[in-house]
């Protein structure tokens, strides 16, 4: 894949998640050990959920040549995530529920093997 293939894919991203400064970036080029470990592109410091002080914008994190960028959520915002873990190269029927019933963004997890559904709303709390 070249540079120019993920900023053309994350063009697709919905404005109003690019519109938050809740961005991080990760890839073995900031962790070796732990690729999936989040982090800032501009201090090169671990990202924290809970510190927005370590999250950039959008345009940060996908201007800083890293493989991968990452959406951190907070209780400040809108939106929720499903995380499909099954996904492989046929969307599974309950998927296909789940994608047909959302009003939703998704994409495929940095593995290939799974897939993340991002939403606008509140999650009810259980009721059990």
């Amino acid at each position: 894949m070249s540079n120019e293939e993920p900023l053309r894919l994350w063009r697709n991203i919905p404005e109003e998640m690019q519109k938050r400064p809740q961005w991080c970036v990760c890839g073995p080029e900031y962790d070796r050990n732990s690729p999936k470990r989040p982090f800032n592109p501009l201090t090169r410091l671990p990202a924290s959920s809970t510190d927005p002080d370590s999250w950039v914008t959008f345009e940060e994190a996908a201007q800083s040549g890293a493989r991968h960028i990452g959406f951190v959520l907070s209780a400040d915002d809108p939106f929720f995530v499903v995380d499909l873990d099954t996904y492989k190269s046929q969307v599974p029927e309950n998927h296909e529920l789940i994608l047909g019933v959302i009003e939703s963004y998704a994409e495929r997890s940095q593995s290939g093997a799974g897939a993340h559904v991002v939403g606008m709303g509140e999650v009810a709390s259980p009721s059990w």
